[in-house]
């Protein structure tokens, strides 16, 4: 055989081996193109996908000069990710969160679903792998579903891409929200199978799905598609099984036994959800928001979703994007209704969906419904997702399949499309008036297009009889379809430079901040976004903010709004604005007070504008600026620096020397690196506070080791801003400068915190030797606030108390040692009293922990209004404290008997198959 031969006979070879796997070809080429669009930025443009790019954007991490793009989604930032920090990521399993405020119960969700265990991997590649993770499973399910359909493969192809980046999946990409909405495809699939056979596999398939659902954290939006999968087990079992009444009751049965197991599986997580938000008064606070509606406006996110001019609600809540073509093609479900299965129960879901969320007309039904009703009636949109991803695959196969009913309707196909159209000119009629971006106007180009060139494929499609052609005009929707989808979702990625860390590098205030914490003494800040709550946990910083339900409870917020009436920026999330009672801080045991240093200085930069000087490098004639001190402790300088946009080492740094013009001698020396140091930014120099600085008058002196390569500047003042000689005689202003004073117990860092020590606080362990007793519970809470003495315990009749005297002062032998604080929440320590002691450890007690005094069970009380207090006899004492929930404890044992009920049902399935086709309930 010769060489010609030889290559006929490979091509022969490989062009059977691509017909025998085309449709497998295919997929790949779809989700191929669909992800390299997709995640375009991170592989073309040099960006890193990050949930927590908002920590890059506010103090103190803002100082470390990281770029940001995209939205900024702050729930994953303080919460998702730091927990699966401090538990998956650390191998922690825990019910109990001590890194999170004062203490939190931690949800048994992050332990449930599958998806958390990808944060075992480093963070800078989990949630690049959450994503797409993401993706391909709402891809596929949707996928497997309209297959099992028996929809034409173009038609699962566009459900599948308009599903897995609808809006629900990239506008909550980061929330369960998401988790929950990939998954509801399968449940469906699920039903169909068990409509057309029970199976005892099918029936355990189904309760894992469920289960998935449950736990991935969004049980609200379980139940919205419960109910819709309730509709649909109803209908579709009615309608196959009205005459066959035992087989009738068997799908339904079937359906009551996913849901139960399901239930019962995820029951560590659900049930202590349900405690949590049902036991005070959260949900009741909430039911007014089943009223909430959209106005009409909002429905010109179907076509634009980015515009949001006169929108107020939210990206987030009020985005309807399906995609161009799911909108254009809806009136076709209408036409051909009898040929496309499903069509008319998605047709009929979705217009009582788009009655809900726009109109008030079936309100008084939704706020009846139990697990919705405290949710924001919008939130519907995700199964307005869903229902039109359906309707679109079964339109668009619907006219690849059955072509020759649409050639002979050609008029009435036409003016269905026309209808479509006129719902995009409608919306696009709307934003022409706005004034819009160029990224936005680029946007809107886009759709226009992508909607010229859907019209002329239907066209060209319905005209031509040409294999070929029709495959490209295939080809082309799918292609489209995938341009426009994700080109929607690419535009929401939240993204940070490619060299930048997840994890922000802990900053110098942080540093020092941490370096003397090391017993568990805790933190608060002032500010919205300033060391933006739970970013603590990465740095194993204690801080009194956080995002969690614990925060709905009562007690808690009583306590965090005596400390600031405007503690709350959500139901759930505490953000100090200023401090109104520093005593009910120092009960809580904070030791620093962090706040944005910004505006603290006693002077303006600049009047007039800045001036760049000349080039900087090692070995050029040093700047010097003489300047005179306003007030003592002069602890900080900043001055303005120009990079010119380069890169630098973490060498690479610019000294300051700080000389007594009186005595010409040094007082302080220090240095910064420009290792991510902004471009025409300031650039901070703190120092050991200078106690009599007033009135004194300083020269600074300013080198750098930085090469003439890697030249940098800094900027004078166009007239002067302050009294001082500068040495560049060229100019008639000053070096940009800024000095901060440091009060009592204060440090201002290089990143632009002020850090402000508390004169006295409570330690986290704290034997106390004076006890009172108050009516109520509210008694406590005002005593504390008008009073301040931390060996003090306060306790409320209106609790269980002990019965123990007020006690001598503390005597130098009495004392806390050998403490230890377990990753779970378990506290051990050692304690050494002349006489019975309480014992108050100053984190929350939710009811559930139980103390140990040398091996016997104790009380633990609440003291002090949210603490846990116990009492301990004279003598020396090993105590250990633990968190145990017994109704988690219950509810893991309820999941494991169910998870061996279901592992029976496997084992046993085909006789158990073999007894339900003895009554019937089987086909």
């Amino acid at each position: 055989m010769n060489e010609e031969d030889l290559i006929m006979v490979y091509f022969e070879k490989m062009k059977k081996l691509i017909r025998n796997n085309q449709k497998y070809l295919v997929a790949i080429i779809v989700i191929a193109f669909m992800l390299l669009l997709l995640y375009s930025p991170i592989i073309f443009d040099g960006w890193k996908l990050s949930f927590t790019n908002v920590t890059y954007s506010f103090s103190p991490f803002d100082s470390l000069g990281v770029k940001t793009k995209g939205p900024f989604l702050s729930d994953p930032a303080d919460n998702v990710y730091p927990i699966a920090y401090q538990s998956i990521h650390n191998l922690t399993f825990t019910s109990w969160i001590s890194m999170l405020g004062i203490g939190a119960p931690q949800s048994m969700s992050i332990y449930l679903f599958f998806l958390n265990y990808v944060y075992l991997l480093p963070f800078d590649i989990a949630p690049l792998v959450i994503s797409i993770v993401k993706v391909l499973i709402a891809f596929f399910a949707m996928y497997f579903y309209m297959k099992h359909l028996k929809i034409s493969r173009i038609g699962c192809y566009i459900s599948s891409v308009s599903y897995a980046l609808c809006s629900t999946m990239v506008v909550w990409h980061g929330w369960p929200h998401s988790e929950v909405t990939m998954l509801a495809p399968l449940l469906f699939l699920v039903m169909d199978l068990l409509l057309e056979k029970i199976k005892v596999s099918t029936i355990v398939c189904g309760s894992l799905i469920i289960f998935c659902m449950l736990v991935a954290g969004m049980p609200t939006y379980t139940a919205y598609f419960m109910y819709l999968v309730g509709c649909y087990v109803l209908y579709y079992g009615l309608k196959k099984y009205w005459n066959d009444k035992r087989k009738l009751l068997g799908y339904f049965f079937s359906f009551f036994a996913c849901v139960v197991l399901g239930a019962l599986l995820s029951l560590p997580y659900t049930l202590e959800l349900l405690q949590t938000v049902g036991g005070n008064g959260y949900n009741d606070s909430r039911k007014g928001l089943a009223e909430a509606k959209l106005s009409l406006d909002y429905l010109r996110t179907l076509f634009f979703p980015y515009v949001r001019e006169d929108l107020t609600i939210h990206v987030n809540e009020a985005t309807l994007y399906t995609g161009i073509l799911a909108m254009v093609s809806l009136p076709l479900s209408f036409l051909n209704i009898k040929k496309k299965p499903k069509d008319m129960f998605f047709l009929v879901s979705l217009i009582v969906l788009f009655i809900l969320v726009f109109t008030n007309l079936l309100s008084p039904i939704y706020q009846m419904l139990p697990l919705v009703n405290t949710s924001i009636r919008y939130r519907l949109i995700v199964l307005i997702n869903f229902s039109l991803s359906v309707l679109v695959g079964l339109n668009i196969g619907d006219i690849f399949e059955n072509l020759a009913d649409y050639k002979k309707k050609k008029f009435f196909f036409v003016s269905l499309l026309g209808i479509g159209i006129g719902f995009f000119y409608i919306a696009y009629s709307i934003i022409d008036s706005y004034k819009l971006s160029k990224a936005l106007n680029e946007q809107v180009d886009t759709a226009k297009l992508v909607l010229i060139a859907l019209f002329v494929i239907c066209v060209i499609t319905l005209f031509v009889k040409n294999r070929v052609t029709i495959t490209l005009c295939k080809l082309s929707l799918i292609i489209l379809v995938i341009i426009d989808m994700a080109g929607f979702g690419s535009y929401y990625l939240p993204l940070i430079s490619n060299d930048a860390s997840v994890i922000p590098p802990i900053t110098d205030s942080l540093s020092y901040v941490k370096e003397n914490t090391k017993n568990q003494e805790k933190t608060a800040s002032i500010g919205q976004w300033t060391f933006f709550a739970s970013n603590n946990m990465y740095y194993n910083i204690r801080d009194v903010r956080g995002h969690n339900f614990v925060y709905t409870n009562k007690d808690i917020k009583n306590y965090y709004e005596a400390i600031d009436d405007e503690a709350y920026s959500t139901p759930t999330r505490i953000a100090f604005h200023k401090i109104d009672n520093e005593n009910l801080l120092k009960y809580l045991g904070v030791k620093y007070i962090l706040s944005e240093s910004e505006g603290a200085s006693d002077r303006e930069p600049f009047i007039s504008g800045v001036t760049p000087l000349r080039e900087f490098y090692e070995g050029e004639k040093v700047f010097t600026q003489t300047f005179t001190a306003t007030e003592n402790n002069l602890s900080t300088l900043k001055l303005m620096i120009g990079t010119y946009q380069g890169k630098f080492t973490e060498q690479d740094s610019v000294a300051i020397q700080l000389i007594d013009l009186q005595s010409d001698e040094i007082i302080r020396q220090a240095s910064t690196s420009l290792y991510k140091q902004k471009d025409n930014d300031y650039i901070t120099f703190s120092f050991d506070p200078i106690g009599n600085s007033k009135d004194t008058e300083y020269k600074l002196v300013i080198k750098t080791n930085v090469q003439e390569e890697h030249k940098i500047t800094f900027y004078a003042s166009n007239e002067k801003s302050y009294e001082g000689d500068f040495s560049e005689t060229d100019y008639r202003g000053n070096l940009v400068l800024q000095p901060f004073y440091s009060t009592q117990n204060e440090r201002i860092g290089g990143d632009g915190i002020t850090v402000r020590e508390l004169e006295d606080f409570s330690q986290q362990i704290q034997l106390t030797d004076e006890i009172i007793t108050e009516k109520t519970s509210k008694d406590v809470l005002s005593s504390m606030e008008n009073n301040y003495r931390k060996n003090r315990v306060y306790f409320s009749k209106e609790d269980n108390y002990p019965n123990v005297l007020n006690s001598n002062k503390l005597s130098a032998e009495e004392s806390i040692s050998s403490p230890v604080n377990n990753r779970d929440g378990t506290i051990s320590f050692d304690a050494t009293v002349d006489e019975s002691r309480v014992v108050l450890i100053n984190e929350y007690n939710d009811g559930n922990w139980d103390a140990y005094i040398d091996g016997q069970k104790t009380t633990v009380y609440k003291g002090n209004y949210l603490f846990r207090a116990i009492v301990i006899p004279k003598g020396n004492h090993t105590i250990v404290l633990k968190h145990n929930s017994k109704s988690l404890f219950i509810s893991w044992i309820v999941t494991g008997v169910t998870v061996v009920v279901l592992l029976i049902l496997v084992l046993f399935r085909k006789k158990l198959q073999i007894l339900l086709s003895k009554y019937g309930i089987t086909v």
